[in-house]
């Protein structure tokens, strides 16, 4: 990662407002969002399917009552479902409080991130939950993690055994809808972009419905 004034820097250096900002390796999607917020028109692609769903999901999010329209859709949609067991490792039965991980399955199989936007920005705010300081912060629905990041799962399971640590029970259509409001504490960018998930080599076929064509 990188920070915004990076981006900043080269996007004021290099272009001017109403140009077209492509970044074949997007990542989470730094370039493309600091390039619309200048009023620069931006797409990205990424082969990495975590990447291009959190940066499509800043890069064209849904309006805040869309998103918590659905978030309310979702809860009902589980409340009617029948009970999911958990996969039986014992990475999930310390990692998530069983109550939990069924609504993270749940969600995992319900939202069509790929193809509508409003399942996208939810499935990216979720990732985003998933691990965390979960003993400083509500809005994470894992057990604590040693640090800010997540852990590798055998590592965890140590971390957690030798501390006693139990899984937080939360109520993850709860933390999504705080989660939602507190992204949309400040105002989106003033323009769309647009994310592929795929390979940059294949860019031709992507610019075809895009913002612009990419030579």
């Amino acid at each position: 990662m990188f920070p915004e004034g990076f981006v900043e820097r080269h996007v004021l250096a290099h272009t001017k407002p109403g140009d077209v900002v492509f970044d074949p390796f997007c990542g989470r999607g730094t370039t493309v969002f600091q390039s619309l917020l200048m009023n620069r028109r931006s797409a990205g692609v990424d082969i990495n399917p975590v990447a291009a769903c959190i940066a499509g999901a800043k890069s064209e999010p849904p309006t805040l009552i869309e998103a918590l329209q659905r978030i309310d859709d979702l809860e009902r949609g589980f409340s009617r479902r029948r009970v999911k067991r958990p996969p039986p490792t014992e990475f999930f039965e310390f990692c998530f409080h069983e109550n939990t991980l069924q609504q993270v399955l749940f969600l995992r199989e319900a939202l069509a991130w790929r193809t509508d936007i409003i399942d996208r920005f939810i499935a990216a705010i979720t990732l985003g939950a998933l691990h965390g300081e979960s003993h400083k912060s509500g809005r994470y629905l894992s057990n604590r993690m040693p640090r800010t990041i997540s852990t590798k799962p055998d590592y965890s399971m140590r971390w957690w055994k030798e501390r006693g640590l139990e899984p937080p029970d939360r109520d993850a259509f709860a933390v999504l809808r705080n989660l939602a409001k507190f992204r949309y504490r400040m105002e989106p960018a003033p323009l769309s972009g647009s994310i592929k998930l795929g390979d940059v080599r294949k860019t031709r076929s992507y610019s075809r419905n895009s913002l612009a064509k990419f030579d």
